[in-house]
């Protein structure tokens, strides 16, 4: 199922196999968004 309202168990669980924090991805995952669609 592709859901917004699944994004943040979908982060959770990214980071848990990643161990990494979830604030940590986050910021990752905005980093890189930024880098391959440019500024809001």
């Amino acid at each position: 199922m592709n859901a917004p309202m699944l994004v943040p168990l979908t982060v959770r669980a990214m980071a848990d196999v990643l161990t990494m924090s979830v604030a940590d991805l986050c910021r990752t995952i905005s980093a890189t968004s930024e880098d391959v669609y440019g500024p809001w």
